[in-house]
């Protein structure tokens, strides 16, 4: 269900890189809300903007994604047919904790149109969904279906299958708003960090946009741990030559003097993008040596060598780092 869906980039990725760190005189604070304006004015956002914006991304990379995870364990093992496959086990009770916060969002100001619209359909519809999750997990864990003989089970689960049809649509298009959105924003900043010669915000959205490159390759064919042994390894090979080229103009721009100071931050960031490299090479050592998963490595893809699902399992962890990198 979530193999289409990355976690999100904050916008502020953009906006911190460039800003002017460490000092507190009143010549550099002036320079640095200059070039903090001057980077709104292209992003057509002001502070106040970003934050919401960024609320909202905070929401899908932890809420969304969790309660999408938690549909696949459901379904997994209790079934998607109406009537339950009794004698399954689910229980997994955590509740997203934030929901009192993500209710206010859509009408906070200032108003980001195609982001409210969408979110005030998906927040309803997901925190019904993530009560629900809660409930029937706490009915297994606690195993009451023995007492009921499934019966409870049986009325949730209903519910819970009615509420995920509508769950998907609304988070398809609140994804859809996100991904517009951070695509423009991240496109004017890799122009504007070329523009004026800063290699380093240049080249960390470069790996952004290439590991997004390389997973929609794999998204657009189809290719899974599943089928991976058909992946055309024509083109994988070329874009593994470019990230390749790109994560050493990172790593070699972070190690020089010139960045030392922004380049704090960005170690986590950097040794993902690495591991990233090795999962490619191991996907595609795989493809060539024909080497199929076992059925029992496709339950976990994630964690298996040589599988599409472990470079976006690398590529969300990225993500939380490089937003991470920002609040430091």
């Amino acid at each position: 269900m979530n193999w289409g869906k990355a976690k999100i980039i904050c916008l502020a990725i953009m906006i911190v890189g460039l800003l002017l760190l460490g000092s507190c005189s009143d010549k550099l604070t002036e320079a640095k809300n200059k070039a903090e304006n001057a980077i709104n004015a292209i992003a057509g956002k002001n502070q106040t903007d970003l934050k919401k914006h960024n609320g909202y991304v905070d929401f899908y990379n932890v809420a969304v994604l969790d309660i999408s995870e938690h549909i696949d364990r459901y379904i997994e093992n209790l079934g998607k047919d109406h009537e339950l496959e009794k004698g399954g086990e689910y229980t997994l009770t955590s509740k997203y904790s934030f929901w009192e916060n993500v209710r206010k969002l859509p009408t906070a100001k200032p108003s980001i149109k195609e982001l409210d619209d969408a979110a005030t359909e998906l927040i309803p519809v997901a925190e019904n969904l993530d009560g629900l999750l809660a409930s029937a997990g706490e009915y297994y864990k606690t195993k009451n279906y023995n007492d009921d003989k499934y019966a409870k089970g049986q009325e949730l689960h209903k519910k819970i299958i009615a509420e995920i049809s509508k769950f998907e649509a609304a988070s398809n298009k609140f994804y859809a708003a996100l991904e517009n959105k951070e695509t423009i924003i991240v496109v004017q900043e890799l122009n504007k960090a070329k523009k004026e010669g800063d290699e380093l915000t240049y080249n960390k959205i470069q790996m952004s946009l290439l590991m997004a490159k390389i997973i929609d390759e794999f998204i657009q064919n189809d290719i899974s741990a599943i089928n991976v042994l058909s992946t055309d390894l024509t083109k994988i090979k070329s874009l593994y030559q470019e990230f390749s080229e790109a994560q050493k103009n990172l790593r070699d721009t972070a190690n020089n003097d010139k960045y030392k100071e922004q380049a704090k931050t960005l170690g986590d960031y950097i040794e993902k993008t690495t591991e990233f490299k090795t999962a490619m090479i191991e996907l595609i050592d795989r493809v060539e040596a024909k080497k199929a998963l076992d059925k029992s490595d496709l339950q976990c893809a994630g964690q298996r060598e040589g599988t599409p699902e472990k470079l976006r399992e690398i590529q969300d962890k990225a993500i939380i780092a490089y937003n991470r990198s920002l609040k430091n």
